[in-house]
Order: C-alpha cells, then structure tokens, then sequence
C-alpha cells in the first residue's frame, strides 16, 4: 500500500519584533524538504525533533473491497503467503487482530478466545483473499492465518505492556493512560493480570527465556519465506535455498557486519562446512522453498531442533508436522490419498473385495448342483442364523445315544 504523503506545515520564521527575511531567504525556506522544514520548526519552538510518521496501517483498500472481489493470495510449496500480496495479507491480518470484538485482549491465552471469535476473522479473510479449494491447502492456509493471528494478538498485547506498564506503578493509573485505540474494561481486565501474582511469574519466565537468545535477525517484517522467494528469482533458478545460506543473509547489516560476534563465529563455521559438498543438502529433488534436514549444516552448527518449531523456516513448520496432511511443512503438503502406499494398497483390497463378490455369486447360481452343507455354508433356504443341515443330522446322532 502507498504510504500516506507527510503533512508540511509552512511556517513564517521570526515575529513582528524581528527583521522580516529577505525575498532570498524565503525561497530558499520554500525549498526546504520535509525533514528539514521539520528541523526549523523544532529550532525554533525549542521542542524536540519529532519525526512525522504516516501512522497506523489500516489497510481501508482491503476492508472496502466491492462484492465480490477478492485478492489473489500467493503461496509457496509450503502454503505460505509470499510476495506484494502476501505482505498485504500479513498486514490485513494484523488489523483483525486489533479489533476488539474480535480478539478481545482481554483473554489471558489464545485458547481461551471462544471459537466462534475466530471463525468470524476466517469467514473475513475468506470473503476477501482467494483461497485455494484443494482441501488440504485449504486448511493449511486456515491453520496458518489462525497462528499467524494468535502471534500477532500475543505481540500487540506486548507492546502495550512495554507502552503502558510500570513494574511499581498504580495500576488505576495505567488504566487511566489506555489507548483510545482499545476498549477500556478490556485493558483494565489486561492490567490487572499483570500486576498478579500469575502475570508477574509468567513475565520472569518469559524474560529468562528471551535472556538465552544470542542473536536477532535483521530480516524486518518481511516474512523469511518472500526473501527466499526473491533470492530465487534473483538467482534465477528455482531449487531450495538451505537454512545454512539464509542465516547469513538474515544475520548481517545492509554493510555486510554481522549482527555479533556469536553470529559471525556460527557464519564462518557454517561456511566452512558448506563448502564440503558431502554436507550439502540434494535441493534439486526437492520441491520446496527452503531445504532443511535433522542432519543437515544448520543444525550441526545451532543444535538439534525442539518441538514447536523448525529454526530457519520461517513461521508455520514444525518438525511433529513434517509429514502430516494438516500441517505446514518443509515439504509440500499432501494429503493421504495421494500417497503410492496407499493407493496400492486400495487397489488390492479393492481387486479382494470383488474376487469375494464374484465367488459369493457363482456360489448362488450353482448351489442347485452342489449337495447341501458340502462346503460348510448355510442353507440359503433358511433364515440367518439356524443351523446348516449338517449340524442337524449331528445332533440327531447325538440323541442315539
């Protein structure tokens, strides 16, 4: 979406005390770009210098569509949004996770929103984003835009904490601060669970947590997979790209500096160890966007992977989920039916059940020709469950005696 042109406030610099500045001072003041018309009003206020912003992204152009009209939603092999469109719909899902009677924040957990809150903002994005109807990149994409929603209601509810939150604050007067933006017996509801004792545990957690990160990327919000999508075209084949090439590129400044010093150790190990053909990864008989393996460099050189996630892929993959019919994977999702084994399989239990139904219908056209109970089945005369007539002349013989 275009950003919104900054507003300039024209302004006349000295007062009626003053020399009114020559014609050549003025046009130069009329020339002036926007950061620095922006200087000379704070020089002359004596206020700080305040960059103008373009404000919240509201994304009108989207909530607005006519009926009937949709945006195409491009998606990788994984199911994952990518490029102009798929940036778009990130940002939209962010506006619905805003919304208060949608996601309320009220909610100490996203399990607890009731579902139906969370079926209303899939049946808005349905109505707007052209999903697939293959059923299972159906629910992938489903599953995935949930995830997505449930992230981006965690972190706005964190950026109200680092906003409005003071450890040894009045909690009354925290309420008193809320944002116009939210509803007020829902932020006091919020606030009040940070200042338990529940809130405050959970918060030492999370902060001893984050202390074990060494390193941040500086990939933005741009999502890993539209990198990768546009580091392919750039190279101009469309092969995977291993987790061990990204993690440069998503752990260096514009410069080429890495991030750090533990950053730059894990890049040169990774790229000597890239350069051992025996380590790399067969991309060309993959399908998906980025190659990744249990074994694989990345994993050599950052440890072995825990459950929740796949480090390096973006977000959506979990290992649990790799191979699964309803989750994001590294792979390309498939569902069961599509499997060699299994249709194998069908077809013989198929080829079975009619060798079965053929036996069983030459058995009845012929039972004239065969003497009754000679091969130990029932009198097709008699109802289910009585006893062939062989059965019948045991139990007389038995009575003889």
């Amino acid at each position: 979406m275009a950003r919104k042109p900054l507003r300039t406030r024209v302004v006349t610099l000295g007062s009626s005390s003053q020399q009114a500045p020559t014609h050549k001072k003025q046009a130069h003041h009329e020339s002036l770009d926007v950061e620095e018309q922006l200087a000379v009003d704070a020089a002359v206020s004596g206020a700080p210098l305040k960059r103008a912003t373009r404000g919240r992204s509201k994304y009108v152009h989207i909530w607005n569509l006519a009926p009937g009209t949709k945006v195409e939603l491009p998606l990788n092999h994984e199911n994952q949004p990518v490029g102009k469109e798929g940036r778009t719909f990130t940002g939209f899902l962010g506006t619905i996770a805003g919304k208060p009677n949608l996601c309320p924040i009220r909610y100490n957990s996203w399990t607890h929103i009731p579902k139906c809150n969370k079926e209303k903002c899939w049946e808005i994005v349905e109505r707007r984003f052209i999903i697939p109807e293959d059923p299972g990149t159906f629910l992938a994409v489903k599953e995935w835009t949930l995830q997505k929603l449930s992230k981006m209601w965690r972190d706005r509810k964190w950026r109200m904490k680092g906003r409005k939150f003071k450890k040894n604050g009045n909690p009354t007067h925290v309420v008193a601060a809320a944002s116009p933006h939210v509803d007020k017996v829902d932020f006091a509801t919020l606030v009040t669970y940070w200042y338990s004792k529940d809130g405050q545990d959970l918060s030492d957690k999370n902060k001893k947590s984050c202390s074990f990160q060494k390193e941040t990327h500086t990939a933005g919000s741009k999502s890993y997979a539209s990198h990768v999508e546009e580091m392919k075209e750039e190279r101009g084949v469309n092969v995977p790209i291993e987790r061990a090439e990204l993690y440069e590129k998503f752990y260096t400044h514009k410069d080429g500096t890495p991030v750090n010093d533990n950053a730059a150790k894990n890049i040169q190990t990774m790229n000597e160890l890239m350069s051992d053909p025996s380590t790399q990864l067969d991309c060309t008989s993959s399908s998906g966007s980025i190659a990744w393996a249990p074994n694989d460099v990345y994993s050599q050189v950052k440890g072995s992977e825990h459950s929740g996630r796949v480090r390096g892929l973006g977000f959506g993959p979990t290992p649990s989920g790799r191979n699964t019919k309803t989750k994001i994977t590294g792979l390309r999702i498939r569902s069961v039916e599509e499997d060699p084994k299994y249709q194998e399989m069908k077809n013989e239990l198929d080829s079975l059940k009619a060798q079965v139904a053929n036996m069983a219908q030459f058995l009845q056209q012929n039972a004239q020709h065969f003497p009754q109970g000679s091969f130990g089945v029932l009198d097709q005369q008699s109802p289910i469950g009585q006893r062939s007539s062989v059965a019948s002349h045991q139990s007389e013989n038995l009575r003889e005696f």
